[in-house]
């Protein structure tokens, strides 16, 4: 009877995931970018099977030890391979996509000797009064490892929260807090026998935050197509909304306007296929480079906004003049000099939204006037 009880916990896990992998992939029209949940949800599912396959196997004498062994090693490696899925969609989250390739590479590595360890290892079954269970030096590293990195993962996202959206943080956390909390209990009460179910639901936590089609559908509804920065939609329903909730709650709020130079230029010489793809180009560079930006939107043809909440001016500004040259740096054409003009502005005192937008607007054609000037004068010589 004790054994079913356990077992009540795997079968909803099962199902449970089951659903989610479904989902996710009747979602995929709805999606950019690499699918991160499926394989993770894929480990997790294999370690909830092999959960409920080893509970059974360990408490029958009958079946042959090679094969409660190799079941067990399933166990594990589906676990490892979970917790490494787990590390790399926190990594995904965030702006740390250069460091991803690091940082999985040790994660693999070190798994991987982890589990040479319990494969080459005697794994000890011990028991107790309700049900059988592993122990070792294996099942004790591998535990070890997981929480390692689950750990890790939500110290990444808590380091990276000023980049990842409010929604998908309060959704995050809590289960993965939860998680490691039941893998704790499991330390310390070995017949517990819950990571499975612990792991579906850091998975569920992830899947309604961040992989809902749903969810993906509305948000596609705020995305530009070309440039995959916010759109127009978007801007407009934060600046109504979102906006105002984060002015009383920052320390300072910058708002930069941005316009490509010579679009029409480009336009004229190269056809409008070739603006598209400065404008997509330019767009690239400001997502890669305005890493402390709360969002970038686009609300025109080649003219883009974007927002600073709590950020030092100083800081908007060396952003703003690396974009500057990162786009000048581009080998667009031999005949089109490629750049951007920017306006800069900073909520002062009782100035409104407004009046910030209105600063910014007109120190960015203040810029494009300069621009002008010294293409003129230059051409001249």
């Amino acid at each position: 009877m004790g054994i079913l009880m356990i077992l009540r916990s795997e079968i909803l896990s099962i199902m449970l995931i089951t659903f989610l992998i479904f989902y996710n992939l009747k979602g995929l029209k709805y999606r950019t970018g690499k699918n991160y949940f499926l394989s993770l949800a894929l480990a997790c599912l294999g370690h909830n099977l092999m959960a409920f396959i080893t509970e059974i196997t360990v408490n029958m004498p009958s079946v042959p030890p090679l094969l409660n062994r190799v079941c067990h090693l399933l166990f594990f490696l589906f676990s490892l391979i979970y917790t490494i899925k787990y590390f790399e969609y926190a990594l995904s989250l965030t702006k740390l996509n250069k460091d991803i390739t690091t940082y999985l590479t040790l994660a693999y590595f070190v798994s991987g000797t982890f589990f040479v360890i319990t494969l080459t290892s005697d794994i000890e079954y011990v028991h107790g009064e309700i049900t059988s269970y592993s122990s070792g030096i294996g099942p004790t590293l591998c535990y070890a490892f997981g929480f390692f990195l689950f750990i890790l993962a939500d110290i990444i996202i808590i380091l990276e929260r000023k980049v990842i959206e409010k929604h998908v943080l309060y959704s995050i956390l809590p289960l993965s807090f939860l998680t490691l909390g039941f893998i704790i209990l499991q330390i310390f009460i070995p017949q517990f026998l819950f990571t499975g179910p612990a792991l579906t639901l850091s998975a569920l936590g992830l899947f309604f935050a961040v992989e809902n089609p749903i969810q993906k559908l509305q948000k596609r509804a705020l995305i530009d197509y070309n440039t995959q920065t916010w759109n127009r939609n978007c801007y407009e329903d934060d600046i109504e909304n979102e906006l105002r909730q984060r002015l009383a709650s920052s320390n300072s709020f910058i708002y930069v306007l941005g316009d490509i130079n010579g679009l029409k230029v480009t336009n004229d010489t190269l056809g409008h296929l070739a603006g598209d793809k400065l404008i997509i180009e330019c767009a690239k560079i400001m997502t890669e480079f305005f890493q402390n930006a709360y969002k970038i939107y686009r609300i025109g043809g080649d003219e883009f906004a974007i927002m600073y909440f709590s950020v030092p001016a100083e800081i908007v500004r060396k952003e703003v003049e690396t974009v500057s040259e990162k786009i000048k740096q581009l080998q667009f054409s031999p005949e089109l000099s490629v750049s951007m003009s920017f306006g800069i502005a900073e909520k002062q005192g009782d100035d409104t939204i407004n009046d910030v937008m209105q600063k910014a607007d007109s120190n960015m054609y203040e810029a494009k006037k300069a621009y002008y000037s010294a293409k003129a004068a230059t051409e001249a010589q």
